[in-house]
């Protein structure tokens, strides 16, 4: 998979899909298709939308020639890690704080079925962050239809490596704050 930034349609204010150009933000309609970053529009500002796209492998299907839905989990983690990348926090440096990051939980609802060769394209946002737990939201389309493949929330929490909570805002501050930006949509 890959990380980069595509538009796909979003539920703004008016009805429409945001980007970002020299020219400030345009409706996509209004301009050509190109690897930007997307914007969705909530409560007055646009929020960046993290997307990271995977293309579907055979070994991914079953015997149905459909992908097997424990690949979406995958998926979710491969976007998750991607995620933390664009948030300049990559999850080797937050292990090299002697910090980990275990799933508390997973919630994923499958709407359509995925092909081998499809690409699929995962939109990342941070849901909730509450210090020591946080929630990851995913909206999982098809690339090319648009249309939506899972939505899926996961839990995660931060520890040390005995087991112990981590106070992130004191061990790791820049996180913290980056994290609290993502949440609140400053970012």
């Amino acid at each position: 998979g890959t990380v980069r930034y595509q538009p796909l349609p979003a539920q703004c204010a008016d009805g429409d899909t945001h980007i970002r150009t020299r020219g400030g933000y345009r409706r996509t309609a209004e301009i050509a298709v190109v690897q930007v970053s997307l914007f969705r529009w909530k409560r007055g500002v646009f929020m960046e939308l993290k997307i990271y796209e995977h293309k579907a492998q055979y070994y991914e299907t079953d015997q149905m020639a459909v992908v097997h839905h424990s690949n979406y989990i995958r998926w979710m983690e491969e976007a998750r890690i991607a995620y933390m990348d664009e948030m300049d926090f990559p999850y080797k440096k937050v292990e090299a704080a002697g910090i980990i990051s275990p799933v508390l939980f997973v919630n994923c609802e499958y709407k359509s079925m995925t092909h081998f060769g499809d690409r699929v394209a995962i939109e990342v946002k941070l849901a909730s962050f509450k210090g020591v737990k946080y929630e990851i939201a995913y909206t999982m389309r098809d690339l090319e239809s648009r249309e939506v493949r899972a939505v899926a929330i996961s839990g995660h929490c931060f520890l040390k490596k005995d087991g112990r909570p981590a106070n992130i805002k004191k061990e790791l501050p820049l996180l913290y704050e980056t994290m609290q930006k993502e949440v609140s949509g400053k970012a």
